[in-house]
């Protein structure tokens, strides 16, 4: 058995040779930024949530799983209206970027105030407010 990933390791639970998580931290360089990640992510959607919604997809696609929730949830912390899909449509995508850094780091996220991500996004398509409200 091998020594528990830092996912693991953070999280305090068992790692094993099929651990889900390992695979999806790979892409960060850094064990101190990896267990940053988890422990936002497991914040965010709770530590069941994450390991059920990773577990969820196909092994090959977990990597990338764990990484669109970071940046989803990095994107409704800073647009808590409507998140990495205003951010990104009002070409503000930057702050996304700036916010998975920041966790990365294990320095706190800075948020947009509601009017002003009201504001800046201005009215999006319906299909996306529909697609955002359901």
């Amino acid at each position: 058995m091998r020594m528990s990933c830092n996912g693991c390791r953070v999280l305090r639970k068992g790692c094993s040779d099929n651990c889900s998580i390992r695979p999806c931290l790979e892409w960060i360089k850094s064990p101190d930024s990896q267990a940053n990640a988890t422990v936002f992510l497991a914040k965010f959607y709770g530590r069941a949530g994450l390991m059920n919604l990773i577990n969820a997809g196909p092994a090959h696609l977990r990597p990338a799983i764990f990484k669109s929730f970071l940046y989803e949830a990095c994107g409704r912390i800073v647009n808590p209206i409507y998140g990495s899909v205003g951010l990104m449509w009002s070409g503000s995508w930057q702050l996304c970027q700036n916010a998975v850094e920041a966790v990365l780091k294990g320095t706190s996220i800075t948020q947009m105030a509601s009017d002003v991500a009201e504001a800046k996004n201005g009215p999006l398509p319906r299909f996306v407010q529909e697609s955002i409200l359901q």
